[in-house]
């Protein structure tokens, strides 16, 4: 039992501390006060809730007989019943079931930098107050949306979302944990050696006195939007790993 608690305490504190890396680097580097961080929180589990069983049941040809294109996932039964099947699939395959959570990554990490650079475009001009205000108001639009808007991941209802690690079977935390956590560790490192190098002293400088940065040439604007689009695809491709 200290074992399984031990074991999901350090997973969802890599996930959590992943998010918190992101928001240093925006804030603490930065200083964007970026009070929407749920948008890449909210938009990773709705990738992970959307994307990989669909993506699964679509190559595998599972209830494609009823339902071309997208799955229906408006229907409990069918909903749970295409999610077993894919489960099934997943762990009798573990290369197939890594390749999917690798995918899934990427297409959150993909979906991430698109809405961030969306959230970010209108906003980035404006003062930090307000700033702030604006990306509060884009993370709570899409936590909205994806709660009320059904073919996403089923409205409130929520969907199943596929057990990539079935495979591992007893030591499935075990290999959960190997791969958050070396997650994990790869955006440390990744960070650390971000504000390192003159990239990092630009965000300083610009968190420090944006004045002093525009007069040396430096495109501010530019510069945070960078870093809004970085840290919303370490939000979304890590976030999604929550679910």
């Amino acid at each position: 039992m200290l074992i399984t608690f031990l074991q999901d305490f350090i997973i969802f504190f890599a996930i959590y501390l992943i998010v918190s890396l992101s928001l240093n680097l925006e804030h603490g580097y930065t200083g964007i006060p970026n009070f929407g961080k749920v948008l890449a929180v909210a938009g990773g589990a709705f990738v992970a809730g959307f994307f990989p069983g669909r993506l699964v049941a679509w190559i595998s040809n599972i209830g494609t007989s009823e339902y071309s294109g997208l799955l229906d996932y408006s229907s409990i039964t069918y909903h749970t019943s295409i999610v077993n099947e894919v489960n099934k699939i997943l762990a009798s395959n573990a290369a197939f079931s890594i390749a999917v959570f690798v995918v899934t990554m990427l297409v959150a990490g993909l979906v991430g930098a698109g809405l961030g650079y969306l959230a970010s475009f209108p906003a980035i001009k404006l003062r930090e107050d307000y700033l702030a205000i604006m990306l509060l108001a884009m993370g709570e639009a899409i936590r909205v949306i994806g709660h009320n808007f059904s073919p996403i991941i089923r409205g409130n209802i929520g969907a199943l979302v596929p057990d990539v690690f079935g495979w591992a079977g007893e030591w499935r935390y075990l290999a959960v944990l190997f791969f958050v956590g070396g997650a994990c560790i790869l955006v440390f490192f990744y960070l650390q050696r971000l504000v390192k190098t003159p990239l990092g002293r630009t965000l300083r400088a610009t968190r420090d006195n944006e004045d002093v940065a525009k007069a040396l040439g430096k495109n501010v604007i530019s510069i945070r939007m960078k870093v809004i689009v970085i840290a919303a695809i370490i939000g979304f491709s890590h976030c999604c790993m929550r679910t």
